[in-house]
């Protein structure tokens, strides 16, 4: 999105497939906090129960469009001056998208089981989409300062 953003000044985002935004941090996370509370002797809770088997989903909270997340995308890189060249996000449908594999129109999870399970609730996908835009526009400007340049 941010390569796209700095490329066209006109960006079509599909509207019409919904899903959650997950950062690996969160994922890294809650298989640590699996692992600590299921392995005897690798800093598991002796006195909690071990999770019992099974498939858990994990994402973040919340879910949102292709075109609601590309919006907050942009929108957080205009506010620290990059995705200059955008002045347009259109929301098309997913048929006007033809792509070679084929997409779910819902790809959200219920975590509620692993939140029950782990004693957490997770953060809205918000959060990390705006804290990840964020690092990865610093390092870019670092790199380019470090190479002679300046955005």
């Amino acid at each position: 999105m941010l390569r796209l953003a700095e490329t066209r000044e006109e960006i079509q985002i599909v509207d019409d497939q919904w899903g959650a935004p997950t950062h690996v941090d969160l994922l890294a996370d809650v298989t640590l906090n699996l692992i600590n509370i299921s392995t005897p002797g690798l800093g598991a809770n002796t006195s909690r129960k071990p999770p019992a088997w099974g498939i858990y989903h994990c994402a973040s909270a919340g879910s949102t469009s292709w075109f609601e997340y590309a919006k907050l995308v942009i929108n957080t890189a205009k506010s620290v001056g990059a995705a200059s060249v955008c002045q347009r996000i259109t929301p098309i449908p997913t048929k006007n998208y033809p792509t070679a594999a084929q997409r779910p129109l819902n790809s959200r999870l219920d975590t509620s089981k692993l939140q029950k399970t782990l004693g957490i609730s997770f953060p809205d996908w918000r959060e990390s989409v705006v804290t990840t835009v964020r690092e990865i526009l610093s390092q870019q400007h670092s790199l380019d300062l470090n190479h002679g340049k300046s955005s």
